[in-house]
C-alpha cells in the first residue's frame, strides 16, 4: 500500500497470476495524508479524522467490491487475502500521533490497512496481515513466470504476500478488524 492507494494481485493455484490492479483507497477530493493534515486542525482534528476514515472506508469498500465483481465475472473465487503490515493498532491517541512524525506515518499506514481489511471482511473475504519482514525473498515472484508490464515493486510485494499466505496454508483467519473482531496475524 501507498498512502491512498494499494496494489492488488490475484493468484490461482500453480501458482499463476490471475490479474493485477491499482486500487484507489481515497477519493480524489479526499486529503490522502489524513494524520499529517490533522496536525493543523486543533480541536477540529478528531472529527475531521473520523469523517476522513469513513470516506476512505467507503471508497475502499467500493473499490474492492468492483475488483471482486471483476474476478467473479471471470469465474474466480477469492478464498483469502493477504495485507502487508504489522498491525491494525494506532500508535497512541490522536494527540500523541500529531506530535510525532514517525507516529504520523504509522497512523497513515494503519488507516489504510484497516480500510482494506474491513472492506474485505465486509465483502466476505478473510485476510491475514503479513509483516514485510516475513515476505518471501524478492525473487519468489519468478515462480509466476513472465508477467506483462507494468510489474511494479508494489505489485510484486503484493504477490509475495499472497505467496506467503498460500505457503503457510492459511485460509484467511483475518487480523483484528477495526470493528473489534479478534483475528490472526502471520508470524
Amino acid at each position: 500500500m501507498k498512502t491512498g492507494r494499494a496494489a492488488a494481485v490475484a493468484l490461482a493455484a500453480g501458482p499463476r497470476l490471475v490479474g493485477k490492479w491499482d486500487v484507489q483507497l481515497a477519493p480524489e477530493d479526499q486529503e490522502r495524508f489524513v494524520y499529517h493534515a490533522a496536525q493543523g486542525l486543533g480541536r477540529d482534528a478528531a472529527a475531521w479524522v473520523r469523517d476522513s476514515e469513513r470516506v476512505i472506508t467507503r471508497q475502499s469498500h467500493a473499490a474492492f467490491r468492483a475488483l471482486l465483481d471483476d474476478l467473479q465475472a471471470e469465474d474466480a473465487v477469492v478464498e483469502a487475502a493477504a495485507v502487508i503490515g504489522d498491525s491494525l493498532e494506532y500508535p497512541g491517541s490522536l494527540a500523541d500521533i500529531v506530535k510525532s512524525h514517525n507516529r504520523l506515518h504509522t497512523a497513515e499506514g494503519v488507516l489504510y490497512r484497516r480500510a482494506v481489511v474491513d472492506a474485505l471482511h465486509d465483502l466476505g473475504v478473510d485476510c491475514e496481515l503479513v509483516p514485510a519482514k516475513l515476505l518471501p525473498a524478492a525473487d519468489a515472484v519468478t515462480v509466476l513466470g513472465k508477467v506483462p508490464p507494468p510489474w511494479r515493486k508494489e505489485q510484486k510485494d503484493a504477490a509475495r504476500a499472497a505467496l506467503s499466505l498460500a505457503r503457510s496454508g492459511a485460509h484467511g483467519s483475518s487480523p483484528r478488524t477495526a470493528s473489534g473482531a479478534r483475528r490472526r496475524r502471520l508470524g
